[in-house]
């Protein structure tokens, strides 16, 4: 994550939304309390390849890098650079430039952060909801009632506390840099189980290299979901997107996986994954609302006993 600080010793360090605004007033995220600073000096985002600082049209003006810069055009922000507002003597520096990932802020403005490109709602401990962007880049929302697009700046409300969204922009190159990473629709999977029927060892093949995945905690929830999908590829006249589709219900009774335990489970297993080293690891597990469904995101399945 992007991070910025006044440029005095000491000052505290903060770190950058995909979207912020910076100046006197109250709503602004970033706070400037000079004089010469206006309300809505300037603002600081992800433009879905780079960060960019544009002037808000503020009374004193902004210099980057000690040039300033004129209202309503993006200038390139890299770490180290000194931003002034105001005046040229009023510095904030950015500390560094690394990509943003989704963030939620809650009621008092908390920042929770997304872990291996999951952000877990209201705590990765107990998720009951998550959020990820899926193989076309999109957003999406996923919770007991299945997957569905979201948008940066949508609330989400759990119990009592209501989070709001930032979710940065995609750069399609970005997304094109990925494909010959590991995803759900590029690797294989081999699963080795007990003659007592447990899961002992899973491996993830990709090109010419072999990933093993640690996944204890949620083991009985990944090897059920792969029996299912490996089941209805026996059947060729079921098309590939339908096979392995189970009522989430049922799945949950199987495995006396109830309450919040579910989602929970299938937070462990795409955070597992996602360590082994996974790109759109959340993508291990498929939701859908209509009907209210859950199958396993791998098609190259392999079960074996040993």
């Amino acid at each position: 994550m992007a991070r910025i600080r006044k440029a005095q010793e000491g000052a505290p360090v903060y770190l950058l939304l995909p979207h912020q605004t910076i100046g006197r007033g109250a709503s602004c995220r970033l706070r400037d309390d000079d004089r010469h600073v206006s309300s809505s000096h300037a603002e600081i985002r992800w433009n879905g390849d780079r960060w960019v600082i544009q002037d808000l049209g503020s009374r004193n003006g902004t210099w980057v890098g000690g040039r300033r810069v004129g209202p309503g055009r993006d200038t390139t922000l890299t770490a180290g650079v000194t931003i002034a507002l105001g005046r040229p003597d009023n510095c904030w520096v950015v500390v560094d430039t690394d990509a943003p990932d989704a963030i939620a802020v809650g009621p008092d403005r908390s920042l929770l952060e997304a872990r291996d490109g999951v952000l877990a709602l209201p705590d990765g401990d107990e998720p009951q909801v998550t959020v990820y962007r899926d193989h076309r880049g999109h957003w999406v929302v996923d919770d007991e009632t299945g997957s569905r697009r979201i948008e940066s700046g949508a609330t989400i409300q759990i119990g009592d506390l209501v989070w709001t969204l930032f979710l940065p922009e995609v750069h399609i190159p970005t997304i094109t840099r990925l494909d010959r990473a590991p995803t759900p629709a590029t690797i294989g999977l081999s699963l080795v189980v007990t003659p007592d029927g447990k899961l002992r060892d899973v491996q993830m093949h990709h090109e010419q290299r072999v990933l093993p995945v640690r996944s204890r905690a949620s083991g009985a929830l990944l090897l059920h979901l792969a029996q299912q999908r490996l089941a209805d590829a026996a059947d060729p006249d079921l098309p590939e997107s339908e096979r392995g589709w189970r009522d989430q219900a049922e799945v949950q009774r199987q495995l006396d996986l109830h309450g919040n335990s579910f989602n929970v489970a299938v937070h462990r297993l795409r955070a597992a994954f996602a360590r082994s080293g996974l790109t759109e690891a959340a993508g291990i597990v498929e939701r859908r609302q209509q009907p209210h469904q859950v199958r396993l995101g791998v098609a190259d399945i392999r079960i074996q006993t040993g």
